[in-house]
């Protein structure tokens, strides 16, 4: 599934950069096409949590059955595994805005949002819950709530914290004390899907006909409130909070999915395989690709669909083959430092 996380946020961001490049051009996308980019950006909502719920899988399979101090060799390592690409390529976006002229930092600057995660806010916020997940992954059978429902009231706390019209009320000001540094915002957006993907299989542990019951009332509620945010977005209705729900009965229905049912699954297994190269890649190689496209666009409309179509098909597939062969030609050291 991070095959269809990393394919959702490059399409994502090939629309918000690519809008963004036409209007430097004093291009704009109009008409059914904006519409159809609208509700593909949509689509966003579901890329980090899917990101974090299988994060949070493949952890409670890691460390199941080991000791606490085994764990933590074991989160160690996977978080090196993660770390050095993300300073590698945050470096190399650095360099890349600097040169582009668009922005200027100094470097307690560039520090700063190497720790916050700028450009990848994703990544801060799961070695927080790979550094954590030793500790959460001693509570067993039914105990695995305490931990889910307190961190479900903490983010329910950071988005009236943050939004107090979602719920009709505020907090008072001193209750800002305890929205966590540098991952307040991220929190307030995707705490509770790790937590979810470390204790799923305590959902999915289950007989077959209840298993079919959970995946007929999952795919209603996950079509239902995708609806919903549509019309909320879109149409008359007036609820923001929807947002937050949107991916929960999509993640629990992914894992029970038979596997060899799922559609283009060797696709998506090759993307899942190269997901955290391409998220690191992804922005470098679309603002070259904007400016260059930009050349041979110029002012001609008609060519606005074959620019996103081509944006995101050179983003998707160019960072891929790369990989493959630095993991052909180079060692498989070299690829883990470059791409995780």
């Amino acid at each position: 599934m991070r095959g269809l996380a990393i394919f959702i946020v490059v399409l994502n961001h090939t629309i918000v950069i690519g809008l963004a490049g036409l209007e430097k051009i004093q291009l704009q996308a109009s008409g059914i096409l904006l519409t159809i980019l609208n509700i593909l950006t949509t689509l966003g909502v579901y890329a980090v949590p899917i990101f974090l719920f299988f994060a949070g899988c493949y952890i409670n399979y890691a460390l199941e059955g080991r000791s606490l101090w085994n764990s933590y060799r074991i989160i160690f390592k996977t978080i090196l595994i993660v770390l050095w690409p993300y300073i590698i390529w945050s470096i190399l976006f650095y360099m890349v805005i600097y040169l582009d002229g668009r922005t200027y930092f100094t470097l307690w600057g560039y520090l700063k949002n190497l720790i916050v995660g700028y450009p990848y806010n994703f990544i801060p916020i799961l070695i927080f819950y790979y550094l954590l997940s030793p500790i959460l992954s001693k509570f067993k059978g039914y105990s695995f709530l305490i931990p889910i429902c307190l961190i479900a009231v903490y983010q329910i706390f950071l988005i009236v914290l943050e939004s107090p019209s979602f719920f009709g009320f505020s907090l008072p000001e001193y209750t800002h004390i305890f929205a966590l540094p540098v991952l307040h915002e991220t929190m307030r957006l995707w705490a509770i899907f790790f937590p979810m993907g470390l204790y799923v299989k305590s959902f999915t542990s289950m007989s077959e006909p209840h298993k079919r019951t959970y995946i007929i009332i999952l795919s209603i509620l996950a079509i239902a409130v995708l609806i919903l945010s549509y019309l909320s977005l879109y149409g008359p209705l007036q609820l923001a909070w929807i947002n937050f729900l949107v991916p929960i009965p999509f993640l629990l229905l992914s894992v029970l999915w038979e596997r060899k049912k799922i559609p283009f699954l060797k696709f998506l297994e090759r993307l899942g395989k190269r997901s955290y190269g391409l998220y690191f890649m992804n922005l470098i190689v679309l603002d070259g690709l904007v400016l260059i496209f930009n050349l041979f666009l110029k002012h001609n409309s008609n060519l606005i669909i074959f620019y996103f179509m081509g944006l995101f098909l050179v983003t998707l597939v160019l960072p891929v083959v790369f990989m493959e062969w630095v993991e052909r030609k180079l060692n498989r050291k070299v690829y883990l430092y470059l791409f995780g």
